[in-house]
C-alpha cells in the first residue's frame, strides 16, 4: 500500500523519498521547524544529485527549483537547472523569481558556498532563510560563526564530521 496521505512533516517526505537529509545527517527536525515556520512557496536548491529532498519540498507544498552541474533526476521537483555555482549565478539571478528558502548542498568547498552566497542572497525574500549543508570543519564552522551565521552541529551525536549546517534569515 502507498501510505502518502499519511505523511505530515518535511522529515517524513525526506524519508519516503531517500534523501541523505535524513538517512545519512540529521537534518529532519531542522527543516520541519523550518517549514512550519516560514510555510516556503518557493525553494531554490543548489546540489541535488538525484532529486530527493526536491521531492520533499515539492510534496511539503513549495515550487521547487534545483540546479545542479550534472543533476540525476529530470523528474524531481518543478524544474531543473544545469548550472555550475558560483560561476553561473549571475544566470540565475536574472531568470528566477525571489525565493523563501535557499540550501546549497553544491560542492561544499568554503568558497564556492561563501561566493554562491554572496551573490544569491539577493534572490531571497524578505524573512526568507539560507542554509549551507555540510560544513567540511570546525574552521570553516567557526568562520561562518564569526560572520554572523547560526550554526546547527550534530557531529558529537552523529559522528559524522560533516553533520553541520550553517543557516541565517534576512
Amino acid at each position: 500500500a502507498d501510505y502518502k496521505e499519511h505523511r505530515s512533516s518535511v522529515s517524513d517526505w525526506l524519508s519516503y523519498f531517500g534523501s541523505d537529509k535524513v538517512s545519512r545527517h540529521s537534518y529532519g527536525e531542522f527543516y520541519d521547524s523550518l517549514f512550519k515556520q516560514l510555510r516556503p512557496t518557493n525553494v531554490l536548491e543548489v546540489g541535488v544529485y538525484g532529486g530527493a529532498s526536491l521531492s520533499a519540498w515539492h510534496m511539503a507544498g513549495a515550487y521547487t527549483v534545483g540546479v545542479d552541474i550534472a543533476p540525476k533526476c529530470d523528474d524531481a521537483g518543478d524544474q531543473i537547472i544545469v548550472a555550475r555555482m558560483p560561476q553561473e549565478a549571475d544566470r540565475l539571478i536574472s531568470e528566477l523569481p525571489q525565493q523563501d528558502i535557499i540550501i546549497d548542498d553544491g560542492s561544499h568547498k568554503f568558497s564556492d558556498y561563501t561566493q554562491t552566497y554572496d551573490k544569491l542572497k539577493m534572490l531571497l525574500k524578505p524573512n526568507g532563510a539560507y542554509i549551507i549543508e555540510d560544513i567540511q570543519n570546525e574552521r570553516e564552522a567557526t568562520a561562518l560563526r564569526a560572520a554572523g551565521w547560526n550554526i546547527a552541529d550534530w557531529r558529537s551525536t552523529s559522528g559524522r564530521y560533516d553533520d553541520v549546517i550553517a543557516w541565517q534569515t534576512n
